[in-house]
């Protein structure tokens, strides 16, 4: 076998690209500096509904996601024979499937199989965007294939305040993102939406710079060089437009809502995603979600 073509099948793995929103639900946050005391209880947060797509080489095998808190709205539905969903009282929650994963486009494709359908869920409208792309599609013996898997999760509260500077949040240093990787979009008195992005990460510092009117695409394109590779330009595009009403036109308690690129520390605490082919195949994980919060 020539020595070029040994190396590449050498090099043949499988690349996994998982996005989703983290949210939180408590009080509204107080900017560094205000008037007002900063919250330090953030109340739960939210995984909201992460998407996970597989590249590269075809593979059979079991994946598996694992969380402090409580996983659900799951499709498809867990295999028995890996563990059925769950709660083990307050230390967690475990869920996994059994698939195979090809290039090549199964029959009857997409299908539920036995599994639970996207029409059930609150992203039923999103599953056509989420299978966008190059994405290997995903088989089961029941029947299912699809392009994606997806879960969404709560974990309770007090563990993760939101990672963001110009926050008087105690343990907030940690988990600090990549200075500039935070979008502040704000309501004008006409309805129309403007961001900045927030000098150093930091929202208190938002007034120095110029304000643009909102595009989608211009988000996308930001959000793309802040993933800076981690997923496709289809899977940026389908993380922002799964989230955009809600973000820019949903009930805003304050006068400005952050979106930031939360750090792979805090990822890693909220979840973790481990890919176990049958075959000996290198695995390489990529993760990149976005976190919200109102200022």
């Amino acid at each position: 076998m020539p020595t070029v073509l040994v190396a590449l099948i050498a090099l043949a793995g499988i690349e996994v690209h998982e996005w989703g929103v983290l949210t939180w639900d408590g009080q509204v946050l107080t900017s560094a500096g205000a008037p007002a005391p900063a919250v330090i209880d953030p109340g739960e947060m939210e995984t909201g509904a992460p998407v996970l797509c597989f590249h590269g080489d075809g593979f059979t095998g079991t994946v598996t996601v694992s969380s402090p808190g409580l996983l659900d709205c799951v499709y498809p539905d867990p295999d028995a024979d890996v563990g059925p969903l769950t709660g083990l009282r307050g230390l967690g929650s475990s869920i996994g499937w059994e698939i195979s994963a090809t290039q090549e486009e199964p029959a009857g494709y997409p299908s539920c199989g036995s599994g639970s359908a996207p029409l059930d869920s609150d992203f039923a409208w999103a599953a056509p965007m989420w299978r966008e792309g190059d994405a290997l599609y995903l088989t089961r013996s029941d029947g299912f294939s699809d392009r994606f898997l997806y879960y969404s999760g709560t974990i309770r509260q007090g563990a993760f305040p939101p990672p963001l500077e110009g926050f008087a949040v105690a343990s907030a240093e940690e988990d600090t993102p990549e200075a500039g990787m935070v979008l502040l979009f704000t309501k004008s008195g006409t309805g129309g939406v403007h961001f900045v992005i927030a000098p150093g990460g930091d929202v208190t510092m938002s007034d120095a710079a110029s304000p643009f009117i909102y595009s989608c695409d211009e988000v996308v394109a930001i959000l793309e060089g802040w993933a800076a590779g981690d997923l496709t330009h289809e899977e940026v595009r389908a993380l922002w437009l799964t989230w955009e009403d809600g973000i820019l036109y949903g009930s805003w308690p304050t006068g400005s809502r952050a979106v930031f690129v939360v750090p792979d520390e805090l990822v890693e605490r909220t979840s973790s995603i481990t890919v176990e082919p049958d075959r000996d195949q290198p695995v390489e994980i990529r993760r990149f979600f976005l976190g919200v919060v109102d200022v």
